[in-house]
This record gives structure tokens, sequence and C-alpha cells, in this order.
């Protein structure tokens, strides 16, 4: 009988040390996976935050599209305005010289009659 409880009690310490083993072992899991859960909360807020300063990237940069195309449309109005002003420049030019040389004829005309 003394052998059955000495036996018991040694099996009964196995098992208080195998207890105490797989206490520590859970509750290193349980840090291990405290840590893990805060690494990902973490990696969820910096995705988040990177989501929405990709959102506001986005924003500007339609914004700067959209300033860059009415500034596109105004060069090419200025331009067509430009293009008129030279058209008109020239026409106008053609005009002085043609006037020009019908005053240059008649000037040799009235200098042609008093000679």
């Amino acid at each position: 009988q003394e052998e059955m409880l000495r036996a018991s009690r040694v099996e009964q310490e196995t098992s208080l040390v195998d207890i105490t083993q797989l206490q520590a072992e859970c509750q290193s899991s349980k840090e291990e996976v405290k840590e893990v859960l805060q690494a990902l909360e973490e990696l969820a807020m910096s995705y988040d935050q990177r989501g929405a300063d990709l959102s506001a990237r986005e924003r500007e940069i339609e914004e700067i599209q959209e300033q860059l195309s009415q500034k596109s449309l105004a060069i090419n109005g200025k331009e067509s305005e430009a293009q008129i002003a030279r058209d008109n420049l020239a026409a106008q030019r053609k005009k002085y010289a043609e006037i020009v040389g019908a005053l240059i004829r008649d000037v040799i005309d009235v200098g042609e009659c008093m000679s």
C-alpha cells in the first residue's frame, strides 16, 4: 500500500509539474497572442491611415488635373486670339502696302504731269 501511495504521490507531483508547465505555456501563448493582436491592430490602423492618405492624394490629383484642363482651354483660347490678331495684322499690313503703293503711283503720276 505504501508503494501505491508513493507511486500515487510521484504521479501527483509529476502531474503538478506538467500542469505548472502547461500553465506557463498557456500564459506565454496568451502574451504572444496579445502581441500579435496588437501588431495586427497597428497594421490595420496604418492601413486605414494610408488609405485615407491615398484618397486625399487622389482628390488632389483630380483637382490639379481639372485646373490643368481649365488652363489648357484658356491657353488654347489665347492662342486662337493671338492667331486672329496675327491674321488681322497681316491683312492690315497688306492693305497699308497697297495704299502706300497706290500713293507712290499717284505721286509719280503727279510728278509726270508736272514735268
